[in-house]
């Protein structure tokens, strides 16, 4: 586990977004409607306790639209005891769960919305009952924050400064390495525009990768659709992706960081 104290990077409170009274009623709206569920059926201390703990103590990374949670009170969120959550948090659960990296911001640490839900996923296949339902809300919660309005926004402005960089990386890509398929598929392609460069682990998880084209694989337009879909932003998730598809895992033989 590795913290860095990240204080130069300018972090603003989800709490004081833009319209964040609105948003956040219609996130926890469109959460039960995710989840199939009503506030009735659900125990209103929890839901409120899960519910404070995002909205007063997430931080957002304006540069590249990084969710960021604070590891105290996280177990509000992981339906778990104090300890229990601190545990997964700086020490992971080898080798289902790995250790989270934090940052530091006012002398409180943070873990990325990856590694929390790293943490939800490895909750989930360990309860039952009445536990399981919070935590299918949860995972319903962190997941539908890519329809919070202003990081819809903050993206789509981060995407617009970066697509053409992206462009640039999939043409020097494929020039270096003397790619003619799709690194998935094996599909020949005969034009740049039937193929995209993805990122191996995301620039808003890892932006000092941002620039680097071994950070990135050249697939289909469709298939890189799909994964945007499914939030496939780092290498673990990508690698489940390609043996759930049956696609070819060369790729991953180069990743060396």
């Amino acid at each position: 586990m590795e913290n860095r104290k990240n204080e130069i990077v300018r972090y603003e409170a989800l709490r004081d977004t833009p319209n964040f009274e609105r948003s956040f009623e219609l996130h926890k709206k469109l959460t039960l409607l995710k989840v199939e569920d009503t506030d009735e059926q659900f125990n209103s201390r929890t839901i409120v306790a899960i519910n404070n703990q995002i909205m007063n103590h997430t931080i957002i990374d304006s540069k590249t639209g990084m969710l960021y949670f604070r590891v105290e009170g996280i177990h509000n969120i992981l339906r778990t005891s104090r300890g229990i959550a601190r545990n997964l948090v700086y020490h992971g659960v080898p080798p289902e769960l790995a250790a989270s990296n934090t940052i530091s911001h006012n002398d409180k640490d943070y873990v990325s919305q990856p590694s929390l839900m790293a943490m939800i996923d490895y909750s989930t296949n360990l309860s039952k009952g009445t536990k399981i339902r919070y935590i299918n809300y949860v995972n319903a919660s962190i997941k539908m924050f890519k329809n919070f309005e202003y990081l819809k926004n903050l993206k789509d402005k981060i995407l617009s400064h970066t697509m053409y960089s992206r462009s640039l990386m999939k043409a020097k890509k494929i020039k270096a390495d003397k790619i003619e398929k799709c690194q998935f598929t094996n599909k020949v392609f005969k034009s740049l525009k039937e193929v995209e460069f993805a990122h191996i682990d995301a620039v808003a998880y890892k932006p000092f990768l941002a620039g680097d084209i071994k950070n990135g694989v050249i697939v289909l337009k469709e298939i890189h659709k799909v994964m945007t879909e499914q939030d496939i932003n780092d290498f673990a998730a990508m690698y489940k992706f390609c043996e759930e598809n049956n696609y070819d895992l060369k790729w991953a033989e180069k990743v060396d960081w």
